[in-house]
């Protein structure tokens, strides 16, 4: 069994134009390498690297999530991730991204 450690990544409030970093991690408790791959296609999230990993049996891999964006406001996405490339999930980002005020 493939374990998660969130079904969600909640990034709480981020100011505009700053990178802010959450960790998306998975427990591969398979007798086997798996391998995990992250589809990005929000433009808030394009500086996520490392979207592919294969995992030995009993380690866990971790994503770094990037999130940086120029408009504020709420922000929510769904980030679909795919296990052998079979089997797909997905995971939610949220943010509450604020102006900086000087």
């Amino acid at each position: 069994m493939v374990v998660v450690s969130c079904k969600q990544l909640d990034f709480g409030t981020v100011f505009i134009r700053s990178e802010s970093i959450k960790y998306f991690s998975v427990k591969n408790n398979t007798g086997r390498y798996v391998q995990l791959e992250l589809a990005i296609t929000e433009e808030e999230l394009c500086k996520t690297k490392a979207r592919k990993q294969i995992i030995p049996p009993g380690e866990t891999g971790s994503f770094e999530v990037v999130l940086e964006s120029r408009n504020s406001g709420d922000f929510k996405a769904v980030v679909k991730y795919s296990v052998n490339r079979s089997h797909t999930f997905e995971f939610v980002v949220m943010a509450n991204l604020i102006p900086i005020a000087l």
